[in-house]
């Protein structure tokens, strides 16, 4: 693998990395927010649009890598 592709595939793990980081972070508020009597509403395509969106940095990766 040549430089620009480690450094982009780099690139791409630090975004997950963040991602991880703002689940957690959503998470901890979900559950405050709880705590205080708010309610979870549930969203029909939301687990789609979850799913899309985690999918377009691997797809990415996989543009790159031979």
């Amino acid at each position: 693998m040549d430089l620009t592709t480690t450094l982009f595939i780099v690139l791409l793990a630090g975004v997950g990395i963040g991602r991880l980081g703002e689940m957690r972070l959503s998470g901890q508020l979900q559950r405050v927010l709880e705590s205080q009597g708010a309610q979870r509403v549930r969203e029909a395509r939301f687990g789609w649009m979850v799913a899309l969106h985690n999918r377009r940095p691997g797809g990415a990766a996989l543009e790159v890598v031979p």
